[in-house]
């Protein structure tokens, strides 16, 4: 991939950083770490503490490409961040739950919170709650297909 190729675009909406990431298919390791590398940078650079990652586009992810939700959890962890996922089309959600990056009903400080789209996920970022919240239907078509 090109050096100045962007997988993500990143913006201010409201109070939150949005980072939407265009890549359909996250399937190898060097464009997961590029992809890890701008969402990081982009969180560097913003104010916002709440951070909304938009997977709209994302259509497919193997567990090669894990490791850059890992990552942005864990950093997400130490500065502070609130971190919520939105637009997650189920084979990506169903990934991220196999691995336990998503879990329901527990802490959203050591998990990845699952939210419908961006509206759903400013609700939760202003309500402080602490359970996961999950897109209608997203998890009876994660438990049916598991």
């Amino acid at each position: 991939m090109k050096p100045n190729a962007r997988q993500i675009v990143a913006y201010a909406h409201e109070d939150a950083l949005v980072i939407e990431v265009l890549c359909q298919h996250l399937n190898d390791y060097d464009k997961a770490a590029e992809l890890r590398d701008e969402i990081l940078a982009a969180m560097q650079r913003a104010q916002s503490v709440r951070v909304i990652l938009d997977l709209r586009n994302l259509e497919l992810l193997t567990s090669v490409a894990l490791f850059p939700f890992i990552e942005i959890r864990a950093e997400a962890e130490r500065e502070g961040r609130r971190i919520v996922l939105c637009n997650v089309a189920t084979p990506v959600a169903q990934a991220l739950t196999i691995s336990q990056l998503i879990v329901e009903n527990r802490a959203h400080a050591r998990h990845l919170v699952l939210t419908e789209d961006i509206p759903a996920a400013l609700e939760w970022l202003s309500s402080g709650d602490t359970a996961t919240r999950h897109g209608p239907g997203l998890t009876d078509s994660i438990s049916q297909s598991a």
